[in-house]
């Protein structure tokens, strides 16, 4: 995954985190981090100026070793809003999540170089006269930009990434969590995801059973949800788990709303239809037949 064959990805981060900076890090690791500094750092000046512009970049500034300076000099002066120094939110993020630690720290580094290049822009190539805030100034695949576009927001770029990943997490269990239910279960969920009451005729027959057992099926997948949630989510605090799971929860219905198909809607979803015929296999969707 490395961008230098020469050293993994992974080695290079942790040997550059050991080291404290490039500069002590061995030749390869200082390759693999100067290289991907450089290519994060165009790719952003490249979003953010015109094509043909007054500004030009000189050759030296995104020379891997300067791109790299940059990004380190930012992390090391900038804070999150929790007041964690960047470099240490780097880490400790990709530590968390457990599972695919290069991917997560990358992530996290090209967000904090997209804040890097604005930056530069904003203090080194600074209009010369007065301009609108709102006027266009650059043209960027087929949308305009103006000066406002270009300042640096004002979110705090740990926050968006980590609402990201928390969001990521939560598709990933909603998937887990959906394969597990029974087609009972699938049933009252496709229900109220079609906006359909448990109570009624066609999706108690569809289920093959009583309101009163439907409605405890369908609270068994919220205690799914919470019992996956308290054991595996890297996520601390009731309020926090209690957001995650509701996440979870909104994704699941998405994703059996997708699956109804239109016969098995008719069939047993139907407002004006009460009678209607049920029968088990695999048909309409899920487990519950059309």
């Amino acid at each position: 995954m490395g961008i230098d064959s020469g050293t993994s990805g992974e080695a290079a981060w942790r040997e550059w985190k050991a080291q404290c900076a490039l500069d002590l890090c061995s030749e390869r690791t200082a390759a693999h981090l100067c290289r991907f500094g450089q290519n994060r750092f165009r790719r952003y000046v490249e979003r953010c100026l015109p094509q043909s512009g007054p500004v030009r970049v000189s050759g030296d500034l995104l020379s891997p070793r300067n791109a790299w300076h940059r990004f380190e000099i930012h992390l090391c002066v900038h804070e999150t809003r929790a007041g964690k120094r960047y470099k240490d939110w780097l880490f400790q993020r990709a530590n968390n999540m457990g599972a695919h630690w290069e991917r997560i720290v990358e992530a996290g580094a090209s967000v904090l170089m997209r804040d890097v290049v604005r930056e530069y822009l904003r203090h080194e190539h600074a209009i010369p006269w007065m301009r609108s805030l709102q006027e266009p100034v650059a043209v960027a695949n087929g949308a305009v930009l103006t000066a406002e576009d270009l300042l640096p927001g004002t979110l705090d770029p740990s926050g968006e990434v980590e609402q990201k990943e928390i969001q990521e997490a939560a598709d990933r269990m909603a998937e887990e969590v959906l394969a597990g239910l029974v087609p009972r279960e699938r049933v009252a969920l496709a229900a109220r995801a079609s906006g359909m009451p448990l109570s009624h005729a066609g999706v108690l027959k569809a289920a093959g059973c009583g309101k009163t057992v439907l409605y405890t099926a369908y609270q068994n997948i919220f205690r799914k949800i919470a019992v996956r949630v308290r054991e595996e989510a890297e996520i601390a605090g009731a309020a926090e788990q209690t957001v995650f799971a509701l996440h979870v929860y909104e994704q699941i219905k998405k994703m059996v709303h997708s699956e109804i198909s239109p016969e098995f809607r008719m069939r047993h979803f139907s407002m004006d239809m009460e009678d209607v015929s049920v029968r088990r296999g695999k048909a309409g969707y899920g487990s519950v037949t059309s």
